[in-house]
């Protein structure tokens, strides 16, 4: 069931925070604390509670969880979230109402949401909900408005490196749909006609595009951000791999069927071929 608590709806099978204006920027982490507050509202959560329940398995440190709480409380009206000292933290905001999901938030009283699809658009406003992402520091954050073009897997030598993982995944977002809210990458020309972007503190891959003027009509007006850096990436499922040229031998992934080689793919044999060169 979903949770209304005061002006805000707590969309627990749609991972989302509605406020009066619309959809409201919430990472994965804080929506889980979040719910798990509101969960029990009348119950003091410890902090070893809030570390298994959110952070099953893992080891974080401590300030990691009061970096959420304080995220949480200047998304939220004062006072909702308390610090009950040497024990945890407690919500104190409105009684929280269990709602059905099959309700529309906009309509509290009953109403039945409509079947006609909308996948970005907001509840109240009909603005696009914008997606959320970031680094792992918190440094640098951005917003996209619009839906992701295409989803991918990378296997290529240049992917490897960038991330030091087997492969990647990309999202591609139109580049005028994508702003940095906090921040901006640093950013590496790895290859004649695209550069990759990184957070110069911690690290995180961010994001690889086109470099200006575009080698092609091919490349220009995109974006790829790495789709790990989203706050919520679930919905980004990857549709097709490139590079399996320099696919790990071990690495047995199933999901995807198209599987493609770096020199078959034309505009990246296009891009290259106009330096004189071959495709790496």
């Amino acid at each position: 069931m979903d949770l209304k608590f005061g002006q805000y709806w707590l969309r627990r099978s749609e991972r989302q925070l509605l406020g009066l204006e619309g959809q409201l920027e919430l990472s994965a982490r804080s929506f889980d604390i979040l719910s798990l507050l509101l969960s029990k509202p009348d119950e003091v959560i410890g902090k070893a509670e809030l570390f298994d329940v959110v952070w099953a398995g893992m080891v974080v440190e401590e300030n990691t969880l009061q970096v959420h709480i304080s995220a949480l409380r200047k998304t939220l009206d004062a006072g909702m979230i308390t610090t009950v000292h040497g024990r945890g933290y407690k919500y104190t905001g409105p009684q929280p109402v269990a709602v059905s999901t099959d309700l529309n938030p906009g309509n509290p009283a009953g109403v039945a949401a409509s079947d006609e699809p909308h996948p970005m658009l907001a509840m109240s406003s009909g603005k696009k909900v914008p997606i959320t992402g970031g680094c792992l520091c918190g440094e640098i954050r951005y917003r996209i408005t619009e839906p992701a073009l295409d989803t991918c897997f990378c296997h290529c030598r240049m992917c490897q490196k960038f991330s030091g993982s087997p492969f990647t995944v990309g999202s591609v977002y139109a580049s005028d749909a994508i702003s940095f809210t906090k921040g901006e990458p640093k950013l590496y020309k790895s290859s004649p006609f695209a550069e990759r972007g990184f957070c110069a503190k911690c690290g995180s891959s961010l994001i690889y595009r086109p470099l200006t003027p575009p080698v092609s009509p091919d490349w220009e007006g995109w974006t790829l951000i790495y789709t790990g850096s989203l706050d919520n990436p679930v919905a980004n499922v990857p549709t097709w791999h490139l590079g399996v040229e320099s696919q790990m031998p071990w690495l047995d992934l199933q999901l995807a069927e198209r599987r493609v080689r770096c020199q078959d793919s034309p505009d990246l044999v296009e891009a290259w071929a106009a330096f004189n060169l071959p495709v790496p």
